[in-house]
């Protein structure tokens, strides 16, 4: 099994990899305390480092800081977000489609 590199990881594994960096610093920190520094909850904080949840575009910034991510991981992660969003916008709802009569 390969070992996968940053530019590889979907932009949670990146978060994933900020927060766990931050916890080998401060053991106790927690996905309660990173919502708690974020100004959002505890249920927010794990969907995103789960990958169920997009980071909202507004929240990089705070969470670069927080997490102090360098920035080869900022640009790892900014470089998977927008991969991730070509992937998702590029699946058509045909539901929304205008149809032709």
């Amino acid at each position: 099994m390969t070992m996968k590199t940053d530019k590889e990881l979907k932009s949670f594994q990146i978060l994933n990899k900020a927060f766990l960096a931050k916890k080998l610093k401060n053991s106790a920190y927690s996905q309660n305390a990173l919502a708690r520094d974020l100004g959002v909850s505890a249920v927010f904080v794990n969907k995103i480092l789960t990958g169920k949840k997009p980071v909202p575009s507004e929240r990089f910034k705070k969470i670069f800081q927080v997490l102090e991510m360098d920035f080869t991981l900022q640009s790892a992660f900014l470089k998977a977000d927008r991969k991730s969003t070509r992937l998702n916008s590029s699946h058509t709802d045909i539901s929304r489609m205008p149809s032709s009569a």
